[in-house]
């Protein structure tokens, strides 16, 4: 009886193992784990600039502190019966600081306008010597020999306006002292807001006196007293 040399296997031939990526070998389904974290990481600092873009809109929006707009209707110098004064508009849609400037130069042409509207008047009846010859009347001034007077003046107003009138910021627009002791004098207590606006309307009043005395000397060459007759 012969002899069986080779055992074979119950369990049938041996198989290679199977190695993944080769040939024929079945591949294992990709990871999501990486992809999983990776979509998650994004996710979140989406999340995360979306949240810090929100704050800063709302803190810049907290920032933004609304500031009321200036009105000049709301200062020294609106009394009745005309209100609020500006037929000119200079002061429409400016800012506190340019009707600042506005206001004292307001002030300091009405002072000047009340000093030449009783000027106006008194030259006619007065006369220095030296300018007998002079005609009474606005335009005194462009007589040759008024000239000397004349430059005299304006070299004056000049220094006033660069050196001795500076308006200080600090103060109210055309407060440049009391040179001639007037409140001091019992005639005002304080330069109040009644005082202000007195000298407002007076100035505003005699800015218009000057200018009709003026057309009018234009077109009836008379003086201002002469055209009171």
């Amino acid at each position: 009886m012969a002899m069986n040399l080779f055992v074979v296997s119950s369990s049938g031939p041996a198989r290679a193992p199977k190695i993944a990526g080769l040939s024929g070998a079945p591949h294992a389904p990709p990871s999501t784990s990486c992809t999983s974290d990776g979509g998650k990481l994004l996710g979140g600092l989406g999340t995360t600039l979306g949240f810090g873009a929100v704050a800063l809109r709302s803190t810049r929006r907290a920032g933004k502190v609304k500031v009321a707009a200036f009105d000049a209707s709301k200062e020294v110098g609106v009394t009745a019966p005309l209100g609020y004064f500006d037929p000119l508009g200079f002061s429409k849609g400016k800012d506190e600081a340019y009707f600042f400037q506005l206001r004292s130069a307001e002030i300091k042409h009405g002072r000047v306008a009340m000093m030449a509207s009783i000027g106006l008047v008194f030259q006619h009846f007065i006369h220095l010597p030296s300018l007998a010859s002079v005609p009474s009347g606005a335009f005194a001034t462009t007589d040759l020999n008024a000239a000397p007077y004349s430059l005299a003046l304006l070299a004056a107003s000049a220094a006033g306006e660069l050196w001795a009138w500076k308006q200080d910021p600090k103060l109210e627009p055309g407060n440049f002292g009391d040179p001639s002791n007037l409140l001091g004098s019992g005639i005002g207590a304080e330069y109040s807001v009644d005082w202000r606006n007195k000298e407002l309307n007076n100035g505003r009043m005699a800015m218009i006196s000057v200018l009709g005395e003026i057309v009018a000397e234009l077109v009836t060459g008379k003086d201002a007293f002469q055209q009171f007759g």
